[in-house]
């Protein structure tokens, strides 16, 4: 232990010794340097010499620590005691050398006690009241610490510090308030600065200063430095809240008055555009990082008081940039200016270029802000502003790349009238003045003008942009010609350009001028549009719609509208071929129908896109057969009409899209008009081409060719059951137009006729598709007017339109509508054309062609059927003629024999024709050679066949069905003269008889039940009870009375009805006869009636039938009775049954039954009664019934004989 000690107390011995050594080096050293103090020091300072003054820095640096104590304490003492000779401002000269020549990294000095209470004791200063040699003499010595020695400084002493200097710039004197101010604009005072909410101080002195010019610059310069400041911080610091809290608070409202009185001084005297220049960041700035600020900007509707200043500001920068290029170039001759050849890049000048850099700097800032204050400012609709905005900018554009230019040329640059052709002058030129280097060179204000009008412009009324659409095409095709000669690169002005071209491609003006443009921008104009459609189209494709981008939707739509916009021109469409347009045609960019129909917008981007190739295909010949080269175009629009024709039916919210989508398609396909070699490839298109070529086809239950296609887009009403509550024609209106036109187009060649003839329903379809758009009487369709509708052929494109409606129409008149016209001539071509006959003969297309007509209760349905057998009757009547004599005695052509006759009935169906299809004849018209006769022959016997092929098994179900129809259609022209009602009632028979009412029974042979009545019912209503109840006959006097070839219930029918005929002045014919009774009863009664002489029931029989026929709706059932009737009633001894007898008493109503059964024959075929009596096969029946269908169609109604009963 004792030895530790000792070891311990020898050690600091040492250490001691050590020191003294070293303190007594120091004093020597001290004593070697006797001349340093304050005096020396502030005498040195004072000199001009700059080599004195960096030796006394010398000597303060190689100061030992203990002298250079001494003389920090020596100056502590004279700050604390200041003395004439020692004021305070030669103080603060003395301690900024000294702490500007203090090693910042001398750890023993930075110890040093009097350092620290030198540092205090500088601070102390900031709290007196400043004169200007303090406050000049302070501000360096103040700098040199925080830049030093900012880490000695205490953080709130320094603070406090700070926050004086600022009241030092508020309420001093003028010159000190300048000095301060250049001293805080080093950058060590932002941090604090911010600390004591100089953003609010210093806008409150803005305000206070406007008219003073030079303070003005340096408050608003300082400003700007801590704005700029807080934003470069991040976000969440204090320096950057601070900056978001100033630009929301209501001094922000001071700030923007303050720029708004400088930009109107500015505009007045333009003499220094500090002040401006620094007032224009701090806003725009602030609305960066504020948008309430946008809004306060927006709210006092400053953009009409700061705009001004924007011209001005494009007009210094024009003036200056001119003056550089002058420099740069000199002045050009003409013969100069002719050349295409790039011109030298010499230097610029610094005079010129500096004062260019201020100009474009102070324009950017000034767009910067206009293009944040632009959505706020929409909002509260200042379009008088924006517009001139706009405006402003083109002719800044516009006078920049038509250098060289006049004074009073850049005088008009922010005038609304501007009249100006200078780009007219540039564009002859080639635009060889514009030059690349000084482009780049100020790059960042041509992107913000770029910015400016793609902000801008498309809020701008279309009418207006259309006007400037020329202009700003020119800016762009001038830079890009400049870089492209250049050969320099802009990514950034390259991009805008590229957007404001894809924008610009709607407008008429800007088409054509890039359509002129010279070949080397012709990738650059077309290229970005064509690609941005093309990527949009694959990513639908390719990705699910969950997967698509955002914006993918409009990119597509702006793209494939501009497009179809450019084709309109002929010099554009040559433009757009050659930069590889035709590349969008590919079955590759159109998906599966699950993702076709995926969305309404997708839907439209496909109508888009077929739109824009059918208005390609439209335009050049070149196209119409490269494309049928290549072998694109059919599979692709064969795949979209395969799957619109099925989607449509799926979704009623979608129908009007995929109406659009199949309209373009049949479009494209009527641009082939007149190349019949590519019709004929269209019309033989068929899915097996689609799998050669590993294209994969829509699910479909038919191969989609194109007649089956057409026929669906033409027979929308088919669907009508499935959406009951829509108007489907008033949606599929445009659609089936075009359907009808390209099938006009189609009809030259037979192939597609024999298509239409062969395809199962087609011309069915056509004849409904005839009745349901068109009355040829009112002019009116069931659903809208034919008058409203043209020739897509006729009309002419509107380059406003940017929607993806359907042409508009004109108004036509009536049945004169041009589709009408094609229609019904095209429906008489297939049906007149000589190569047709056989088609039309061999199957039963007429009779499908006309049912709709007989089955249309209206006129249009006549007047067609009129139309078209007088077409045919016309046309190939001779020749239908010369094909049934030739087949008449063939026993191997009877099926042809059979389908001429009823090609020469529907022929001959007006009764002015109707001699033609019978001759005279002794027997039956069964048992003719002539076409009525045939048909009657179809009607009432089978066809006796070996063959058990299909063909002819629909042949013999149809032969009947066929047959019928006609006579149904030759009844509805006699129909006029039928239903007038022959039955008279007889009145009351003036017979002697016995008034007793005496009980009188009866029985029949088939039930040995009594049938009871009275005398008084029988006698005064029939001459045969009269005389039978009579003392004449012997029967009279049996009872109960035997009655021979009677039904005991027609007996009982029969004295009920006379019972209620006995009271009939109080009874109504409807009730005379029971509800439930039924035509078999009816029957028998009418004939107990005529066998008894009951004139009075018969005629009640009578008009029970009558009503029957002529109901509204008429029923099976009573069908049924009519041909019961017929068998029960006709005259078995006259070939037609009785209906021209003057003596069969049942002629009128086998007439009437007979009238009914034509109305509706079709029906009738297939009714069991009707088989019965073919199959009982009574050869005089079956030829009186054929002769008397044909007695009365052809003589309508046969009078009677009233005198005979």
């Amino acid at each position: 232990m004792s030895l530790y000690f000792y070891l311990c107390t020898l050690l600091f011995r040492i250490s001691f010794l050590l020191i003294y050594e070293d303190q007594h080096d120091i004093i020597n050293i001290a004593t070697d340097n006797p001349t340093i103090n304050l005096s020396s020091i502030y005498k040195d300072i004072r000199s001009t010499d700059p080599v004195i003054r960096l030796a006394i820095q010398t000597k303060i640096r190689d100061l030992p620590l203990i002298q250079l104590d001494n003389l920090l304490r020596q100056w502590i003492g004279h700050a604390l005691r200041q003395t004439q000779r020692w004021p305070i401002h030669r103080l603060l000269r003395c301690i900024d050398i000294i702490i500007q020549s203090i090693d910042q990294n001398e750890k023993h000095v930075l110890r040093l006690p009097s350092l620290h209470k030198s540092i205090q004791q500088v601070l102390v200063v900031t709290h007196t009241s400043p004169s200007d040699v303090t406050a000049q003499a302070f501000l360096p010595c103040f700098t040199k610490l925080f830049e030093r020695f900012s880490r000695l400084l205490p953080r709130k002493e320094c603070q406090s510090a700070v926050g004086n200097l600022i009241k030092w710039c508020m309420e001093s004197e003028k010159s000190i308030r300048l000095i301060c101010l250049r001293g805080l604009l080093k950058p060590c005072f932002q941090k604090t600065l911010v600390q004591c909410d100089a953003y609010w101080l210093l806008t409150q002195q803005l305000h206070t200063i406007q008219t003073e010019r030079d303070e003005l610059t340096l408050v608003s310069r300082l400003l700007e430095q801590l704005i700029k400041y807080g934003r470069d911080a991040p976000i969440g610091k204090h320096a950057h809240t601070q900056l978001v809290n100033f630009s929301n608070a209501a001094h922000f409202h001071i700030l923007v008055g303050v720029w708004e009185n400088v930009s109107k001084t500015y505009q007045e005297q333009p003499l220094d555009i500090r002040p401006i220049h620094s007032l224009t960041t701090i806003v725009n700035i602030c609305c960066h990082v504020s948008e309430k600020a946008v809004e306060r900007i927006s709210e006092r509707k400053s953009i009409e008081k700061w705009q001004p200043l924007m011209y001005q500001a494009m007009r210094d920068f024009l003036i200056q940039s001119s003056a550089l290029k002058q420099s740069l170039y000199g002045q050009m001759s003409e013969a100069e200016q002719s050349k295409e050849t790039p011109w030298p890049k010499p230097e610029p000048s610094s005079k010129y270029k500096n004062e260019t850099d201020i100009s474009a700097s102070l324009l950017s800032r000034i767009l910067q802000c206009n293009s944040r204050v632009f959505p706020a400012s929409q909002k509260i609709k200042t379009p008088l502003a924006i517009n001139q905005c706009v405006l402003a900018i083109i002719q800044c554009l516009t006078v920049y790349i038509s250098w060289p230019i006049t004074p009073e040329d850049i005088s008009q640059v922010g005038q609304e009238n501007w009249t100006t052709n200078l780009y007219i002058d540039a564009e002859t030129r080639a635009f060889c003045c514009v030059d690349a280097g000084l482009l780049l060179l100020y790059e960042p204000l041509f992107v913000i003008l770029l910015d400016g009008l793609i902000q801008i412009v498309p809020h701008i009324p279309t009418h207006q942009v259309a006007q400037i659409s020329r202009s700003i095409a020119v800016c762009i095709q001038a830079i890009w010609t400049s870089l492209l000669r250049s050969n320099r690169e802009s990514p950034q002005i390259s991009s805008r350009l590229e957007k404001l071209t894809i924008f610009l491609l709607h407008y008429n003006n800007a088409i054509d001028q890039f359509a002129n443009a010279s070949s080397s921008l012709q990738p650059l104009i077309w290229r970005p549009t064509l690609d941005q459609a093309k990527q949009c189209l694959m990513a639908m494709t390719s990705q699910k719609p969950t997967e698509w981008a955002p914006n993918v939707i409009d990119k597509a739509k702006r793209a494939l509208i501009s497009l179809e916009k450019a084709t309109h021109h002929a010099r554009a469409c040559e433009r757009l071929v050659s930069e590889d347009a035709l590349s969008l045609v590919s079955p590759e960019l159109v998906p599966d129908e699950s993702r076709t129909g995926a969305s309404t917008d997708s839907l439209t981007i496909y109508a888009l896109l077929v739109r824009f190739i059918s208005s390609l295909v439209n335009k050049t010949a070149y196209v119409r057969i490269r494309l049928r080269e290549e072998q694109t175009l059919m599979p692709m629009i064969f795949h979209l009409l395969t799957i619109g024709v099925q989607e449509r039916e799926k979704s009623i919210s979608q129908r009007k899209e995929w109406n659009r989508l199949l309209f373009w398609s049949i479009d494209v396909i009527r641009a082939f008009k007149f190349d019949h070699v590519s019709l004929r490839a269209w019309i033989t298109w068929t899915d097996q081409k689609l799998a050669k070529m590993n294209i994969s086809t829509a699910t479909a239950t038919y191969k989609p060719s194109l007649c089956t296609i057409l026929k669906l887009i033409l027979t929308p009403f088919q669907q009508t059951s499935i959406y009951p509550s829509m108007d489907i024609w008033s949606s599929d209106e445009e659609v089936i137009i075009t359907a009808i036109f390209l099938m006009d187009q189609l009809i030259v060649l037979p192939d597609f006729g024999k298509q239409i003839m062969e395809t199962p329903g087609f011309l069915e379809c056509l004849s409904k598709l005839l009745i349901t758009v068109c009355c040829p009487v009112t002019g009116r369709s069931r659903r809208m007017a034919i008058d409203e509708i043209v020739n897509p052929d006729l009309m002419e494109y509107k380059s406003s339109e940017y929607t993806t409606e359907l042409p508009k129409s004109i108004d036509r008149h009536g049945i004169s509508s041009p589709y009408i016209q094609v229609l019904q001539k095209t429906i008489t071509r297939l049906l007149t054309t000589k190569e047709n006959i056989m088609v039309i003969l061999n199957q039963y297309l007429l009779t499908s062609f006309f049912n709709p007509m007989l089955r249309t209760m209206s006129t249009q349905g006549t007047y067609w059927q009129d139309f078209f057998s007088e077409q045919i009757y016309e046309r190939i009547y001779d020749d239908l003629q010369r094909i049934f004599l030739f087949t008449a005695d063939d026993n191997n052509a009877i099926i042809l024999h059979e389908s001429t006759a009823i090609a020469i009935s529907y022929a001959c169906m007006d009764p002015s024709h109707w001699g033609l299809l019978s001759e005279e004849h002794s027997g039956g018209i069964l048992y003719t050679n002539s076409v009525l006769g045939v048909i009657c022959h179809m009607l009432v016997y089978d066809l006796e066949h070996t063959q058990t092929d299909y063909a002819m098994e629909r042949y013999i179900i149809g032969r009947k069905v066929a047959a019928a129809q006609v006579l149904e259609t030759m009844g509805t022209k006699a129909a006029q003269f039928w239903y007038r009602s022959p039955f008279q009632w007889p009145g009351k028979r003036d017979i002697e008889t016995n008034t007793t009412s005496t009980p009188v029974l009866f029985i029949t042979d088939d039930s040995d039940e009594l049938v009871e009545s009275t005398s008084d019912v029988l006698i005064p209503q029939s001459s045969s009870f009269t005389a039978l109840l009579s003392n004449i006959y012997s029967e009279s006097t049996v009872k109960p009375i035997r009655l021979h070839d009677v039904s005991c219930s027609g007996l009982r029918l029969l004295f009920s009805l006379l019972s209620r005929l006995k009271t009939r002045p109080t009874l109504s014919d409807a009730a005379l006869l029971p509800q439930s009774i039924s035509w078999p009863d009816v029957i028998e009664l009418l004939k107990l009636a005529d066998r008894f002489g009951c004139y009075d029931a018969l005629y009640v029989c009578e008009q029970w039938i009558l009503d029957q026929v002529k109901h509204r709706v008429v029923t099976n059932e009573c069908l049924e009775g009519c041909v019961m009737l017929f068998r029960a009633c006709r005259d078995p001894t006259a070939n037609d049954g009785g209906i021209t007898s003057n003596v069969w008493p049942f002629q009128q109503v086998v007439q009437i039954c007979v009238q009914g059964l034509i109305s509706h024959c079709v029906r009738m075929v297939s009714l069991k009664s009707f088989k019965s009596m073919v199959e009982d096969n009574d050869s005089d029946e079956l030829s009186a019934f054929c002769d008397s269908i044909v007695i009365t169609l052809k003589f309508g109604v046969i009078p009677r004989d009233d005198t005979v009963k």
